[in-house]
């Protein structure tokens, strides 16, 4: 019975959690509001993240998209990939990456990267809609703890979570939208975004897992 109601009790925590996730374009991102007096005078970005391959392959899309923001800041990026912490040292490898002499270095580090199977409504039995059927789709689930420093200081936080199927290739631009106008509200980058800042809703086209 104890391990029946502790089981309920962790649902009530993570369903709040994944809703907004399905309902903000498939992720929600959380960062610490620290509002900098001046936008900071980057010319060279490292990021850099850490974990499984399915954390490789996220992170790498990802910093693909980042780059063409910060291209258009007039700041050059470069993504290294760490390796897993549970066979590589990565601050070895972090130390090494460094050799680009970045004036900065956003760092990605995994707190969960799994892959869930979930239900996904599919019709009813009778005329009378009185059974549901349900079918099963598989899901991605990366959260990350994301931080943006220089030689000076911790500049950015975030924790961002994202849940998403492997063919919507659409969520590396939306998440990379939404964390280059949430430096933009925090005065990290100074420049012109190159879309309109109030178009942050999910596109009727994007298909946000159903959690």
């Amino acid at each position: 019975m104890r391990a029946f109601l502790l089981a309920i009790i962790a649902v009530l925590f993570v369903l709040p959690t994944f809703s907004q996730i399905r309902h903000n374009a498939g992720y929600l991102l959380e960062s610490v509001e620290d509002k900098l007096d001046s936008a900071k005078n980057y010319q060279k970005i490292l990021i850099v993240a850490e974990g499984n391959m399915q954390v490789r392959m996220y992170s790498q899309n990802l910093a693909k998209e980042l780059a063409k923001y910060f291209k258009d800041q007039k700041i050059e990026c470069k993504y290294e990939f760490l390796g897993d912490p549970a066979r590589t040292d990565v601050n070895v490898a972090l130390e090494q990456a460094k050799a680009w002499k970045p004036d900065a270095i956003m760092r990605m580090k995994p707190t969960v990267s799994e892959e869930k199977a979930v239900r996904q409504p599919k019709g009813f039995t009778n005329a009378d809609n009185t059974r549901n059927l349900f079918g099963q789709r598989n899901v991605l689930v990366n959260v990350f703890d994301i931080t943006l420093t220089d030689a000076v200081e911790l500049v950015w936080s975030a924790k961002l979570s994202a849940a998403y199927e492997g063919a919507d290739e659409g969520i590396y631009y939306r998440v990379a939208r939404g964390i280059i106008v949430d430096l933009k509200k925090q005065n990290v980058v100074g420049g012109k975004l190159r879309f309109n800042m109030l178009d942050l809703t999910t596109p009727k086209s994007s298909k946000a897992p159903i959690l």
